[in-house]
């Protein structure tokens, strides 16, 4: 198995640390939906990456890092103080279920997590940082999903909206 890492480097180019990237790669694709479309592509969706920064306690920066967003969906939040890596909260879909990984459709059902499995399918090719709920914290936007600051799942399109109204449009 590849084991990708997380280096954080000073202005000078000096490494400061090093840390394994918070989700390996476990396959080249098969079970991210990457043989199950018109077109065969392995390590697309599995290795689909963003990163960002998010003000994630209203005072000091965050480093947010994220691997695949077509299905499955994972996101970290690191602090770097004290020039270390500390992980804060992880989320992860979890893979979507497919009876036949070559021909299933793997953008329309959750992933297998209990708790974030809504998170699947929900991102696209970008990743912002706002204070969504003015709790005076930045939030991670993640397509049609939103991470709180301490890593719970505030909004996704597979939810209700505030009021109660089903908020899924597909």
């Amino acid at each position: 198995m590849h084991v990708p890492y997380l280096t954080m480097f000073a202005g000078n180019g000096e490494e400061l640390s090093t840390i394994s990237f918070p989700f390996p790669r476990v396959d080249d694709g098969l079970r991210w939906g990457d043989y199950a479309m018109k077109r065969i592509e392995p390590c697309n969706r599995s290795d689909r990456f963003l990163s960002g920064v998010a003000y994630l306690d209203g005072k000091r920066p965050y480093l947010i890092v994220c691997r695949g967003y077509y299905t499955r969906s994972e996101i970290a939040a690191y602090s770097f103080f004290e020039n270390r890596f500390k992980q804060e909260w992880s989320v992860d879909s979890g893979f979507v279920p497919m009876e036949n990984p070559f021909c299933g459709n793997p953008h329309i059902k959750e992933g297998n997590d209990p708790v974030y499995g809504k998170l699947a399918g929900q991102g696209n090719h970008s990743l912002s940082t706002a204070d969504v709920d003015g709790d005076g914290c930045m939030e991670i936007i993640y397509g049609a999903v939103c991470i709180d600051n301490d890593g719970a799942l505030l909004y996704t399109s597979y939810a209700s909206l505030p009021d109660g109204t089903p908020a899924n449009l597909g």
